[in-house]
């Protein structure tokens, strides 16, 4: 088994935990040794995962051997600063991948450092970027293409032929429909529908969604 470690002690972080252990009892390949986080003052003795804090992101970097690590963070903007500072060469970032997930080998393109939970669904023809966050039972169309640090939340639905750039953050129940294409920095609201194009550093909600101020 490989080391691995998670940079992001939080709640989230905890649940990426609870799906490494679901991903070993497939196959063994991960041995988790801890978590990075930049906040000073993480206490696990009340935490329900067993591990301990292993620092910062300057000790991240410091690190002396050959470490796997999962960026464990649910906000776009705090993805990408997180994942672009971490500079150690000793450190790779795998793909996390839920045993049930269903796609095709045969022709998903997936980057690295993705999370992918319990549930999810890749078509055909799916091309994926890193360091995405694709949480419980998220559904992506044929011939979406997905670029970086975006967030997915449970239960989102992109349709086929959706285009999406960078750091986009679908709230729980979100959708969008066939043929539309999502720029950058973007926030949509919880069951919130896309029914048209999104330019950059926008925020939408509602059924069907539109455009409101952050």
């Amino acid at each position: 088994m490989k080391d691995i470690a998670i940079f992001g002690a939080g709640g989230f972080g905890r649940e990426v935990y609870r799906l490494i252990e679901k991903v070993n009892l497939e196959k063994k390949q991960w041995h988790v040794i801890g978590f990075f986080d930049d906040n000073p003052y993480v206490d696990f003795r009340e935490s329900t995962v067993p591990l301990n804090y292993l620092g910062n992101i300057d000790d991240l970097n410091k690190y002396a051997s050959e470490l796997a690590i999962i960026v464990a963070v649910g906000a776009p903007e705090h993805l990408q600063k997180i994942s672009n500072k971490i500079v150690n060469i000793n450190i790779t970032f795998p793909n996390i991948v839920a045993s049930d997930v269903w796609f095709n080998n045969e022709n998903l393109m997936l980057g690295k450092g993705n999370i992918i939970a319990s549930g999810c669904i890749f078509t055909d023809n799916v091309s994926v970027g890193n360091f995405n966050v694709f949480n419980l039972n998220v559904s992506v169309g044929h011939d979406a293409k997905i670029g970086n640090y975006n967030v997915f939340n449970p239960n989102t639905a992109i349709s086929g032929n959706v285009q999406i750039e960078d750091e986009n953050f679908f709230g729980l129940g979100s959708s969008v429909i066939q043929n539309k294409k999502i720029g950058v920095g973007n926030k949509i609201g919880a069951s919130t529908l896309i029914i048209r194009n999104i330019k950059n550093n926008e925020f939408y909600f509602g059924v069907p969604g539109y455009k409101s101020s952050l």
